[in-house]
Protein backbone atom coordinates (compact mmCIF):
# COMPACT_ATOMS: atom_id res chain seq x y z
CA UNK A 1 0.00 0.00 0.00
CA UNK A 2 1.38 2.98 -0.75
CA UNK A 3 2.56 5.51 1.43
CA UNK A 4 -0.09 8.72 2.39
CA UNK A 5 3.07 10.75 2.99
CA UNK A 6 5.19 10.49 0.22
CA UNK A 7 4.06 12.89 -3.15
CA UNK A 8 4.58 10.44 -6.46
CA UNK A 9 5.11 11.80 -9.96
CA UNK A 10 4.98 15.20 -11.41
CA UNK A 11 3.40 17.75 -8.38
CA UNK A 12 1.54 20.77 -10.37
CA UNK A 13 1.58 24.37 -8.29
CA UNK A 14 -1.59 25.97 -8.26
CA UNK A 15 -1.90 26.59 -4.42
CA UNK A 16 1.41 25.94 -3.44
CA UNK A 17 5.50 25.09 -4.65
CA UNK A 18 5.29 22.20 -6.97
CA UNK A 19 8.09 19.87 -8.60
CA UNK A 20 8.65 22.69 -11.27
CA UNK A 21 9.00 25.02 -8.65
CA UNK A 22 11.91 23.11 -6.66
CA UNK A 23 13.65 21.90 -10.04
CA UNK A 24 13.61 25.94 -11.66
CA UNK A 25 14.79 27.56 -8.40
CA UNK A 26 17.43 24.80 -7.93
CA UNK A 27 18.10 24.88 -11.71
CA UNK A 28 18.38 28.36 -11.89
CA UNK A 29 20.73 28.71 -8.77
CA UNK A 30 23.25 26.81 -10.07
CA UNK A 31 23.67 27.80 -13.81
CA UNK A 32 23.53 31.41 -12.88
CA UNK A 33 26.24 30.73 -9.80
CA UNK A 34 28.14 28.83 -12.33
CA UNK A 35 28.30 30.88 -15.23
CA UNK A 36 28.53 34.50 -13.12
CA UNK A 37 31.24 33.36 -10.93
CA UNK A 38 33.52 32.19 -14.08
CA UNK A 39 36.41 34.63 -14.54
CA UNK A 40 38.72 32.98 -17.00
CA UNK A 41 41.96 34.10 -18.48
CA UNK A 42 42.25 36.22 -21.94
CA UNK A 43 41.48 33.84 -24.75
CA UNK A 44 43.63 33.16 -27.54
CA UNK A 45 43.81 36.10 -30.36
CA UNK A 46 41.37 35.48 -33.14
CA UNK A 47 39.29 32.92 -31.61
CA UNK A 48 35.88 34.46 -32.43
CA UNK A 49 33.09 34.70 -30.25
CA UNK A 50 31.50 31.76 -30.60
CA UNK A 51 34.10 29.61 -30.09
CA UNK A 52 34.93 31.58 -26.43
CA UNK A 53 31.18 31.05 -25.67
CA UNK A 54 31.66 27.62 -26.27
CA UNK A 55 34.76 27.60 -24.20
CA UNK A 56 33.26 29.19 -21.30
CA UNK A 57 29.87 26.53 -21.30
CA UNK A 58 32.63 23.82 -21.26
CA UNK A 59 33.91 25.39 -18.03
CA UNK A 60 30.58 26.06 -16.62
CA UNK A 61 30.32 22.40 -16.61
CA UNK A 62 32.82 21.67 -15.11
CA UNK A 63 32.18 24.08 -12.03
CA UNK A 64 28.86 21.99 -12.26
CA UNK A 65 30.25 19.19 -11.22
CA UNK A 66 33.61 20.06 -9.65
CA UNK A 67 32.18 23.82 -8.38
CA UNK A 68 35.10 23.03 -5.15
CA UNK A 69 38.05 22.90 -7.83
CA UNK A 70 36.79 26.11 -8.89
CA UNK A 71 36.98 27.52 -5.91
CA UNK A 72 40.55 26.57 -5.09
CA UNK A 73 41.73 27.71 -8.49
CA UNK A 74 40.17 31.30 -7.51
CA UNK A 75 41.95 30.84 -4.22
CA UNK A 76 45.20 29.66 -5.65
CA UNK A 77 45.36 32.87 -8.32
CA UNK A 78 44.35 35.48 -5.69
CA UNK A 79 47.22 34.17 -3.81
CA UNK A 80 49.32 34.31 -6.51
CA UNK A 81 48.59 37.79 -6.79
CA UNK A 82 48.75 38.93 -3.41
CA UNK A 83 52.66 37.51 -3.54
CA UNK A 84 53.12 39.73 -6.50
CA UNK A 85 51.64 42.53 -4.56
CA UNK A 86 54.02 41.76 -1.81
CA UNK A 87 57.26 41.32 -4.32
CA UNK A 88 56.41 44.88 -5.62
CA UNK A 89 56.48 46.47 -2.78
CA UNK A 90 60.30 45.10 -2.07
CA UNK A 91 60.84 46.33 -5.67
CA UNK A 92 63.41 49.76 -6.53
CA UNK A 93 60.00 50.51 -8.54
CA UNK A 94 58.37 51.28 -4.99
CA UNK A 95 59.92 54.55 -5.48
CA UNK A 96 59.56 55.29 -8.99
CA UNK A 97 55.84 55.83 -8.22
CA UNK A 98 55.24 52.46 -10.78
CA UNK A 99 51.71 51.03 -10.42
CA UNK A 100 51.31 47.53 -9.14
CA UNK A 101 48.31 46.93 -7.31
CA UNK A 102 46.34 43.80 -6.92
CA UNK A 103 44.24 44.06 -9.94
CA UNK A 104 47.91 44.56 -11.87
CA UNK A 105 48.79 40.91 -10.60
CA UNK A 106 45.79 39.45 -11.33
CA UNK A 107 45.52 41.15 -15.09
CA UNK A 108 49.17 40.02 -15.48
CA UNK A 109 48.69 35.97 -15.03
CA UNK A 110 45.44 35.79 -16.49
CA UNK A 111 47.86 37.04 -20.45
CA UNK A 112 47.00 40.29 -19.61
CA UNK A 113 50.94 41.10 -20.57
CA UNK A 114 52.35 39.99 -24.03
CA UNK A 115 56.30 40.41 -24.49
CA UNK A 116 57.53 41.98 -27.77
CA UNK A 117 60.75 41.74 -29.00
CA UNK A 118 62.26 44.37 -30.59
CA UNK A 119 62.42 45.23 -34.08
CA UNK A 120 64.66 43.48 -36.57
CA UNK A 121 66.79 46.75 -37.43
CA UNK A 122 67.75 47.10 -33.26
CA UNK A 123 68.39 43.23 -32.86
CA UNK A 124 68.41 40.43 -34.41
CA UNK A 125 65.29 39.12 -36.34
CA UNK A 126 62.64 37.92 -33.65
CA UNK A 127 62.15 34.52 -33.14
CA UNK A 128 59.18 34.29 -31.39
CA UNK A 129 55.60 36.45 -31.66
CA UNK A 130 54.35 37.83 -28.58
CA UNK A 131 54.41 35.70 -25.99
CA UNK A 132 52.14 35.87 -22.55
CA UNK A 133 54.29 37.17 -19.13
CA UNK A 134 52.73 36.78 -15.96
CA UNK A 135 53.26 39.09 -12.70
CA UNK A 136 56.68 37.16 -11.69
CA UNK A 137 58.08 37.18 -14.72
CA UNK A 138 57.06 41.08 -15.20
CA UNK A 139 59.27 42.14 -12.23
CA UNK A 140 62.06 39.80 -13.16
CA UNK A 141 62.83 41.36 -16.41
CA UNK A 142 62.04 45.07 -15.13
CA UNK A 143 64.50 44.54 -12.54
CA UNK A 144 66.78 42.93 -15.17
CA UNK A 145 66.00 45.37 -17.44
CA UNK A 146 64.67 43.74 -20.08
CA UNK A 147 61.61 45.73 -19.97
CA UNK A 148 60.37 49.10 -18.65
CA UNK A 149 57.33 48.73 -16.42
CA UNK A 150 54.02 48.34 -17.75
CA UNK A 151 52.35 51.55 -17.84
CA UNK A 152 48.60 51.22 -17.04
CA UNK A 153 46.66 52.32 -14.18
CA UNK A 154 43.66 50.47 -11.98
CA UNK A 155 41.24 52.14 -14.24
CA UNK A 156 42.36 51.21 -17.52
CA UNK A 157 42.04 47.52 -16.31
CA UNK A 158 38.76 47.99 -14.90
CA UNK A 159 37.89 49.45 -18.23
CA UNK A 160 38.70 46.02 -19.55
CA UNK A 161 36.50 44.52 -17.22
CA UNK A 162 32.89 43.40 -19.01
CA UNK A 163 31.55 41.84 -15.49
CA UNK A 164 27.81 42.33 -16.03
CA UNK A 165 26.80 43.68 -12.68
CA UNK A 166 23.33 43.27 -13.27
CA UNK A 167 24.06 39.17 -13.44
CA UNK A 168 26.79 39.42 -10.74
CA UNK A 169 23.20 41.32 -8.17
CA UNK A 170 21.36 38.97 -9.72
CA UNK A 171 23.24 35.94 -8.64
CA UNK A 172 23.43 37.22 -4.95
CA UNK A 173 19.83 38.03 -4.67
CA UNK A 174 18.77 34.62 -5.48
CA UNK A 175 21.35 33.49 -3.66
CA UNK A 176 20.28 35.45 -0.47
CA UNK A 177 16.70 34.61 -1.75
CA UNK A 178 17.22 30.48 -1.39
CA UNK A 179 19.52 30.83 1.33
CA UNK A 180 16.49 32.66 3.48
CA UNK A 181 14.08 30.23 1.85
CA UNK A 182 16.27 26.92 3.22
CA UNK A 183 16.38 28.53 6.66
CA UNK A 184 12.78 29.22 6.26
CA UNK A 185 12.21 25.45 6.00
CA UNK A 186 14.43 24.61 8.76
CA UNK A 187 13.00 26.84 10.98
CA UNK A 188 9.48 25.56 10.40
CA UNK A 189 10.87 22.07 10.22
CA UNK A 190 9.79 21.71 6.63
CA UNK A 191 11.35 18.93 4.55
CA UNK A 192 14.00 20.07 1.93
CA UNK A 193 15.36 17.49 -1.08
CA UNK A 194 18.13 16.39 -2.33
CA UNK A 195 18.13 19.06 -4.82
CA UNK A 196 18.03 22.09 -2.63
CA UNK A 197 20.94 20.32 -0.31
CA UNK A 198 23.28 20.31 -3.52
CA UNK A 199 22.73 23.68 -4.27
CA UNK A 200 23.01 24.61 -0.68
CA UNK A 201 26.60 23.24 -1.72
CA UNK A 202 26.82 25.34 -4.59
CA UNK A 203 26.20 28.33 -2.72
CA UNK A 204 29.12 27.40 -0.17
CA UNK A 205 31.45 26.97 -2.75
CA UNK A 206 30.41 30.42 -5.05
CA UNK A 207 30.27 33.00 -2.38
CA UNK A 208 34.25 31.84 -1.85
CA UNK A 209 34.84 32.17 -5.61
CA UNK A 210 32.85 35.58 -5.72
CA UNK A 211 35.56 36.73 -3.13
CA UNK A 212 39.08 35.45 -4.37
CA UNK A 213 38.23 36.62 -8.18
CA UNK A 214 36.31 39.82 -7.23
CA UNK A 215 39.85 41.79 -8.31
CA UNK A 216 40.17 39.67 -11.74
CA UNK A 217 38.64 41.54 -14.36
CA UNK A 218 35.77 39.15 -16.45
CA UNK A 219 35.62 38.26 -19.87
CA UNK A 220 39.09 40.58 -20.80
CA UNK A 221 39.78 39.96 -24.14
CA UNK A 222 42.23 43.04 -25.01
CA UNK A 223 46.07 43.09 -23.87
CA UNK A 224 49.18 45.07 -23.11
CA UNK A 225 51.97 45.12 -25.32
CA UNK A 226 55.19 45.34 -23.39
CA UNK A 227 58.42 46.05 -25.30
CA UNK A 228 61.34 43.93 -24.71
CA UNK A 229 64.67 46.05 -25.30
CA UNK A 230 66.20 42.41 -25.48
CA UNK A 231 65.70 39.72 -27.79
CA UNK A 232 64.75 36.50 -26.24
CA UNK A 233 67.56 34.88 -27.47
CA UNK A 234 70.42 37.68 -25.64
CA UNK A 235 67.35 37.62 -22.53
CA UNK A 236 68.40 33.72 -22.36
CA UNK A 237 72.08 33.88 -22.97
CA UNK A 238 72.77 36.69 -20.59
CA UNK A 239 70.95 34.78 -17.93
CA UNK A 240 72.92 31.52 -18.49
CA UNK A 241 69.40 29.77 -19.40
CA UNK A 242 69.28 27.44 -22.44
CA UNK A 243 65.77 27.78 -24.37
CA UNK A 244 64.42 24.48 -23.69
CA UNK A 245 62.65 22.53 -26.44
CA UNK A 246 59.83 21.18 -24.39
CA UNK A 247 59.04 23.73 -21.79
CA UNK A 248 55.79 24.17 -20.67
CA UNK A 249 54.39 27.34 -21.92
CA UNK A 250 57.35 29.92 -22.76
CA UNK A 251 60.79 30.16 -23.02
CA UNK A 252 60.75 32.28 -19.55
CA UNK A 253 59.34 29.42 -17.70
CA UNK A 254 62.36 29.23 -15.51
CA UNK A 255 61.76 32.58 -13.93
CA UNK A 256 59.02 30.99 -11.85
CA UNK A 257 59.33 26.60 -11.63
CA UNK A 258 57.19 24.81 -9.82
CA UNK A 259 58.34 25.56 -5.93
CA UNK A 260 55.80 23.06 -4.40
CA UNK A 261 52.38 21.36 -4.95
CA UNK A 262 49.65 23.20 -5.17
CA UNK A 263 45.94 21.90 -4.08
CA UNK A 264 45.09 20.84 -7.43
CA UNK A 265 48.65 20.38 -9.22
CA UNK A 266 47.74 16.73 -8.33
CA UNK A 267 43.98 17.03 -9.63
CA UNK A 268 44.79 18.62 -12.98
CA UNK A 269 47.18 15.28 -13.88
CA UNK A 270 44.07 12.75 -12.61
CA UNK A 271 40.83 14.47 -13.12
CA UNK A 272 41.26 17.57 -15.46
CA UNK A 273 42.34 16.30 -19.00
CA UNK A 274 39.70 17.71 -21.29
CA UNK A 275 40.90 20.98 -19.01
CA UNK A 276 44.04 20.54 -18.65
CA UNK A 277 45.29 21.04 -22.15
CA UNK A 278 46.75 24.53 -23.19
CA UNK A 279 44.86 27.00 -25.06
CA UNK A 280 46.59 25.99 -28.17
CA UNK A 281 48.93 23.11 -29.00
CA UNK A 282 51.66 25.85 -30.46
CA UNK A 283 54.68 26.82 -28.21
CA UNK A 284 55.03 29.12 -26.89
CA UNK A 285 51.21 29.90 -25.88
CA UNK A 286 49.38 32.60 -27.34
CA UNK A 287 47.90 32.98 -23.77
CA UNK A 288 48.16 31.47 -20.34
CA UNK A 289 45.29 28.25 -19.45
CA UNK A 290 42.71 28.75 -17.11
CA UNK A 291 44.34 26.52 -14.91
CA UNK A 292 47.35 28.08 -14.22
CA UNK A 293 48.38 29.45 -10.60
CA UNK A 294 51.80 29.72 -9.80
CA UNK A 295 51.72 31.62 -6.47
CA UNK A 296 55.72 32.07 -6.15
CA UNK A 297 56.02 31.13 -3.06
CA UNK A 298 53.97 28.06 -3.17
CA UNK A 299 50.78 27.96 -0.24
CA UNK A 300 51.58 28.62 3.63
CA UNK A 301 50.38 25.80 5.76
CA UNK A 302 46.84 28.15 6.58
CA UNK A 303 45.75 29.03 2.92
CA UNK A 304 46.21 24.74 2.63
CA UNK A 305 43.80 24.34 5.58
CA UNK A 306 41.66 26.77 4.42
CA UNK A 307 41.09 24.76 0.82
CA UNK A 308 40.89 21.97 2.57
CA UNK A 309 37.86 23.04 5.07
CA UNK A 310 36.31 24.55 1.37
CA UNK A 311 36.73 20.76 0.23
CA UNK A 312 35.56 18.90 2.84
CA UNK A 313 32.78 21.66 3.74
CA UNK A 314 31.56 21.31 0.09
CA UNK A 315 31.46 17.46 -0.25
CA UNK A 316 30.44 17.57 3.46
CA UNK A 317 27.11 19.23 2.64
CA UNK A 318 25.87 15.91 0.79
CA UNK A 319 26.66 13.83 3.60
CA UNK A 320 24.04 15.60 5.47
CA UNK A 321 21.37 13.81 2.95
CA UNK A 322 22.20 10.52 4.45
CA UNK A 323 18.64 10.31 5.89
CA UNK A 324 16.65 11.58 3.54
CA UNK A 325 13.90 10.03 1.57
CA UNK A 326 14.93 8.59 -1.76
CA UNK A 327 12.38 6.39 -4.02
CA UNK A 328 14.12 3.28 -3.60
CA UNK A 329 16.30 1.57 -1.29
CA UNK A 330 18.58 0.95 -3.64
CA UNK A 331 19.04 4.45 -4.73
CA UNK A 332 19.62 5.48 -1.15
CA UNK A 333 22.52 3.09 -0.66
CA UNK A 334 23.84 4.34 -3.90
CA UNK A 335 23.59 7.99 -2.20
CA UNK A 336 25.70 7.01 0.85
CA UNK A 337 28.13 5.13 -1.29
CA UNK A 338 28.81 7.84 -4.09
CA UNK A 339 28.70 10.35 -0.33
CA UNK A 340 31.30 8.32 1.35
CA UNK A 341 33.31 8.28 -1.79
CA UNK A 342 33.48 11.78 -2.34
CA UNK A 343 34.43 12.81 1.04
CA UNK A 344 36.63 10.03 1.27
CA UNK A 345 38.75 10.83 -1.54
CA UNK A 346 39.08 14.18 -0.86
CA UNK A 347 39.92 13.41 2.83
CA UNK A 348 43.04 11.14 1.11
CA UNK A 349 43.43 13.21 -1.52
CA UNK A 350 44.68 16.30 0.78
CA UNK A 351 46.40 13.68 3.20
CA UNK A 352 48.49 12.91 0.24
CA UNK A 353 48.89 16.60 -0.95
CA UNK A 354 50.19 17.31 2.65
CA UNK A 355 52.57 14.20 2.87
CA UNK A 356 54.11 15.11 -0.50
CA UNK A 357 54.50 18.84 0.18
CA UNK A 358 55.95 18.67 3.65
CA UNK A 359 57.55 15.04 3.26
CA UNK A 360 58.62 14.74 0.20
CA UNK A 361 62.36 14.78 0.63
CA UNK A 362 62.13 12.61 2.90
CA UNK A 363 60.18 9.76 1.15
CA UNK A 364 62.39 10.44 -2.15
CA UNK A 365 65.46 9.85 -0.08
CA UNK A 366 63.73 6.87 1.41
CA UNK A 367 62.16 4.77 -2.25
CA UNK A 368 64.08 6.17 -4.68
CA UNK A 369 67.54 7.28 -3.17
CA UNK A 370 67.87 10.60 -4.56
CA UNK A 371 67.93 13.96 -2.90
CA UNK A 372 64.69 16.35 -3.81
CA UNK A 373 64.77 20.17 -4.00
CA UNK A 374 61.14 20.45 -4.98
CA UNK A 375 57.74 17.95 -4.45
CA UNK A 376 58.19 17.70 -7.99
CA UNK A 377 61.36 16.19 -8.15
CA UNK A 378 59.37 13.61 -6.24
CA UNK A 379 56.95 12.90 -8.51
CA UNK A 380 58.95 12.62 -11.60
CA UNK A 381 60.30 9.82 -10.09
CA UNK A 382 57.31 7.90 -9.56
CA UNK A 383 57.22 5.77 -12.47
CA UNK A 384 54.75 7.23 -15.37
CA UNK A 385 52.59 3.64 -15.41
CA UNK A 386 51.64 4.19 -11.67
CA UNK A 387 50.87 7.80 -11.78
CA UNK A 388 48.41 7.00 -14.65
CA UNK A 389 46.95 3.99 -12.90
CA UNK A 390 45.48 5.48 -10.14
CA UNK A 391 45.17 8.40 -11.25
CA UNK A 392 42.50 7.17 -14.16
CA UNK A 393 41.16 5.03 -10.81
CA UNK A 394 40.32 7.82 -8.97
CA UNK A 395 38.91 9.95 -11.73
CA UNK A 396 36.44 7.27 -12.99
CA UNK A 397 35.63 6.58 -9.21
CA UNK A 398 35.30 10.38 -8.07
CA UNK A 399 33.60 11.55 -11.29
CA UNK A 400 31.34 8.97 -11.42
CA UNK A 401 29.91 9.75 -7.64
CA UNK A 402 29.76 13.30 -8.10
CA UNK A 403 27.78 12.48 -11.75
CA UNK A 404 25.29 9.89 -9.86
CA UNK A 405 24.61 12.36 -7.10
CA UNK A 406 23.73 15.33 -9.65
CA UNK A 407 21.42 12.94 -11.61
CA UNK A 408 19.89 11.27 -8.72
CA UNK A 409 19.11 14.82 -6.94
CA UNK A 410 16.84 15.50 -10.20
CA UNK A 411 15.44 12.11 -10.46
CA UNK A 412 14.31 11.26 -7.03
CA UNK A 413 12.08 14.35 -7.31
CA UNK A 414 9.48 11.43 -8.35
CA UNK A 415 8.59 10.03 -5.14
CA UNK A 416 9.49 12.77 -2.46
CA UNK A 417 7.62 13.46 1.17
CA UNK A 418 4.63 15.90 1.33
CA UNK A 419 6.50 18.28 2.91
CA UNK A 420 8.85 19.33 0.38
CA UNK A 421 6.01 20.94 -1.25
CA UNK A 422 4.49 23.00 2.05
CA UNK A 423 5.35 26.62 1.41
CA UNK A 424 6.66 28.24 4.67
CA UNK A 425 4.77 30.49 6.46
CA UNK A 426 6.51 33.48 5.94
CA UNK A 427 3.63 35.68 8.40
CA UNK A 428 4.76 32.88 11.57
CA UNK A 429 8.20 35.13 11.15
CA UNK A 430 6.35 38.35 12.27
CA UNK A 431 5.30 39.51 15.43
CA UNK A 432 1.49 39.45 16.21
CA UNK A 433 -0.08 42.11 18.56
Amino acid sequence: MPDPDIAHGWISSPDGRGTLDVIWSCTFTIVLCSWSVLCLNIPRRGKGYWKTLGHKSVWVIFTIVFPEVVTALAAEQWSSARQSVADFKKSRFVQQDCMWSIKHAFFADMGGFMLREPPPNTSPAPRFKDIPIDAVQILWLAEKGYINWPNISEEQIRDKNKADGFARLLTVIQIVWFGVSCLGRAAQKLAISSLELGTIAYVFCTIPTFFFWSNKPLDAETVEIVHATTSMAEILAQTGSKEATLYDLTPLDFINPPQGLSLLSLFWDGFGYPFLQNTTDKRPVETFPNRKATPPRGLSALELAVGAFIGLGYTGIHVVGWNFHFPTDVELLLWRISGCIIVGMVVVYLFVLAVITFGFKQIARALYGIDANVPNDLRSAVPASAQTAVFALASVLYTTARLYIIIEAFTSLRAQPMGIYMTVEWNNFLPHF
